[in-house]
This record gives C-alpha cells, structure tokens and sequence, in this order.
C-alpha cells in the first residue's frame, strides 16, 4: 500500500500527550546529545593548551634528549588534588638551530622541587612537541565534565524507551498500517482520554485483540460490539491502534 501523509506535528502531538513517559525521555535524551555535550566540548577545547594535547607518551618513548632552560614556572592554585597544585614550567631550547619555546605541566612535585628559573634541565623532542624527560605530565580531567549529560542520558534512555518508542510505533502505523475494521470490547475513561479494547478477525482467522488511547467522544458514541476502524502492522498483528479522527480529516485518508 501508498504511505499516508503524515506530519511532523502530529509525532510532537504524540509524544506530548499521548505519553507521559515520552517528552520526559526524550527532553533528557536530546538536551545532553545536542545541549550539553557540545557546549562541554567546546569549553574543553577554548581551555586546552597546546602543550596538553601533546602525545606525551609517544614523546618519552621516540623524544630526543635535548638540554633546556627553564624560564618562568607557575602553581596552578586554582587546581588542587589531594591538597596538591600542579605546576607549569616554561622552557626554551635550541632546534635545528632555532630558539623555541614551550611548556609542561605536572603533579610529580619531588622532581621538580629544586628547580629554578635559569636551571638547566633535560627534555624529550619530538617533532615541535617537547616535554621534560622522565617527569610525568600533567593534564585536567576533563573527562569528568561528561559525567552530568552522562547522568541526563541515564535517566532519559529508559523514559525514552519507555515512553518514545511506543509512539514512534504508532507513527508508523499512521503511515503504513493496514485499514482493518474492529469490534469495540469496552470503553474506560484513563488520563487524557479513553482506553478503547477492541478485536479483530487476525489473518489467520483468530480473534486478535488490541487496546487504544482515544479522545472523550468515545465515551458517548460508542458501545460494546459497534465497529471501529483500525490499523494494524503487516509485520505484527498484535501491534494496532484506532484510526485517529483529527489526521483522518486533516490528511484526507481514504480510510
């Protein structure tokens, strides 16, 4: 069968009210994937210095040994680990005969505890990246800022799973569901609407029954054994649901 017409505004109108569970998931779904996470990104990588994105690593095991001279150090005192500060030290060094300048940032104090600015100290080179030789770097944990979307994603999975993917599978009935006609079981009033139970002759002539969230107007208009139109998945019988009135009229299905 031709897919119906079948707007966007009416998954939102879904997800809104035809479950509680569903703008909850997917409000602390969407806001760390698409709020909180790139702004965190982002701050990360305005802060970073360029010496903390270097491979350290790769730089003590493949660095050449090179003579330096530290020209400025600073405590870090707004980072503070086990009532310990990093600090950063400055240093030039000779390349290829060109003066550069870099930096290095550390929590390993005892080794650097004598230094001072004018001291001669020994580094590992690696292309234009440096850092001092057998000290161990330094770089902010970051990575902890990703623990609150990390938390938002926690909670929201389940409500989306819960709440979203129960809609989004209407949706689709709304689209590519088969027209069947169903016989009404009972009627019962339930949060923003009524709960229709309903059955139908199954393809393998069996009865098949189901359960759909409708307006107050069923209340009124219909009653055990009327007739009700339904759609039901090609794929899955036992998934269906009440052709609803407002998308009926408003995209002109033929149903």
């Amino acid at each position: 069968m031709n897919k119906r017409q079948v707007g966007i505004s009416t998954l939102i109108r879904l997800i809104k009210y035809r479950n509680p569970f569903a703008s909850m998931g997917l409000a602390f779904t969407l806001v760390p994937l698409f709020v909180l996470i790139p702004m965190i990104a982002l701050m990360v990588s305005s802060d970073t210095q360029p010496y903390e994105k270097y491979d350290h690593k790769k730089i003590e095991a493949q660095g050449v040994e090179m003579p330096a001279k530290i020209t400025y150090a600073k405590v870090m005192y707004n980072v503070s680990i086990n009532g310990e500060h990093p600090v950063v030290i400055s240093y030039n060094y000779q390349n290829n005969g060109q003066m550069r300048n870099d930096k290095f940032a550390t929590m390993d104090l005892e080794k650097i505890a004598n230094l001072n600015v004018g001291d001669e100290i020994k580094i590992k080179v690696l292309g234009d990246q440096s850092k001092m030789a057998g000290v161990e770097p330094f770089s902010f944990p970051f990575d902890m800022f990703y623990i609150i979307p990390g938390i938002f994603l926690l909670i929201g999975i389940p409500f989306f799973i819960i709440g979203v993917l129960p809609v989004i599978r209407m949706y689709k009935l709304y689209k590519n569901g088969d027209v069947r006609e169903a016989s009404v079981v009972s009627v019962e009033p339930a949060k923003r609407g009524v709960d229709v139970h309903y059955y139908f002759t199954g393809l393998h002539q069996d009865k098949v029954f189901g359960k759909s969230r409708a307006d107050y107007t069923y209340l009124s208009q219909k009653q055990p054994n009327d007739k009700v139109k339904i759609f039901v998945s090609a794929r899955n019988e036992n998934n269906s649901c009440l052709v609803p009135k407002l998308e009926a009229l408003k995209y002109n299905w033929a149903v």
